[in-house]
């Protein structure tokens, strides 16, 4: 079975999340990805959310890094996907558009 994100229906208070990811570099030139430093919240857009969800697509949110399920998939041109799915819970900010 071939899944695409539009394939991807979150249920209740789900929300599936697009993550950004952010890199930090040494001044040797190491790259260090974001999960190696902080324990912060991940920010993220979400992309699809369930039909009980305050939240909307196109939200840019700030969630707990450890209380996600992460979907991997390949897209159609076999690009590998990585999105969250997690709750509403989960979501401890959003960014304003005010």
């Amino acid at each position: 079975m071939d899944i695409t994100l539009e394939k991807i229906v979150p249920l209740k208070k789900s929300v599936l999340i697009k993550p950004r990811t952010r890199t930090a570099e040494t001044d040797g030139g190491l790259v260090i990805p974001e999960e190696s430093y902080t324990p912060t919240p991940v920010v993220g857009d979400v992309l699809a959310v369930g039909e009980e969800s305050q939240f909307k697509v196109g939200d840019i949110v700030f969630f707990r890094r450890y209380s996600i399920d992460e979907l991997k998939f390949n897209t159609a041109d076999g690009v590998q996907q990585i999105v969250s799915l997690i709750t509403d819970d989960e979501i401890v900010a959003k960014i304003s558009n005010g």
